[in-house]
């Protein structure tokens, strides 16, 4: 396992080239996926999982987590705690769970949900669909042509240079709050 890391630490659980199922433990452990189409469940603990090349599962489960997708289209699931997630190149699906989660989606066309908590959404370069969930979120679209929408509480949307779209059904109001929103 040595030299194999995952955000610059090394990997305690590490997958194989080809399609795995690698589940982590109670405690903390660093989990990273290499090739195939990988499902990777931390379980509990404060886990740190990386993806690997293929079009992958991240699921942090229980505990404070780090999930970050790989190259490929990913799926990554925050489950409970406060956790740190971040797209990789493809085009990725982040759902934060419950906590108050910080979420990236990386260069692709990234669909994130941030659910329960006040979480932090930031879409990255792509055309991006972000969602806020229960609590006061703050979202925002930075490059693209992006969607942006808050439900329950006080959120704050905040486009980007491309055509962006912000509702927010609590305030019932439809905009962006940026004089750089809806410019070409």
């Amino acid at each position: 396992m040595g030299k194999i890391g995952c955000d610059g630490l090394r990997a305690t659980i590490v997958g194989t080239p080809g399609p795995d199922v690698l589940f982590g433990t109670p405690a903390r452990d660093v989990i990273q996926a290499l090739g195939g189409n990988d499902a990777v469940s931390g379980l509990g603990g404060d886990d740190v999982i990386c993806g690997g090349r293929g079009r992958d599962l991240l699921d942090g489960g229980d505990g404070n987590d780090v999930v970050i997708g790989g190259p490929g289209a990913d799926l990554l699931e925050g489950g409970f705690g406060q956790n740190v997630m971040r797209g990789g190149g493809g085009n990725d699906a982040i759902h934060g769970g419950n906590g108050n989660d910080l979420i990236s989606g990386g260069p692709g066309n990234d669909a994130i949900y941030g659910d329960d908590g006040s979480d932090r959404m930031f879409g990255g370069a792509g055309d991006d669909v972000i969602g806020g969930g229960y609590g006061l979120d703050r979202i925002f679209g930075e490059g693209g042509d992006d969607v942006l929408f808050g439900l329950e509480g006080k959120d704050a949307t905040l486009g980007g240079p491309g055509f962006d779209v912000c509702l927010d059904w609590e305030r019932r109001a439809a905009g962006c709050e940026s004089s750089r929103a809806g410019r070409r």
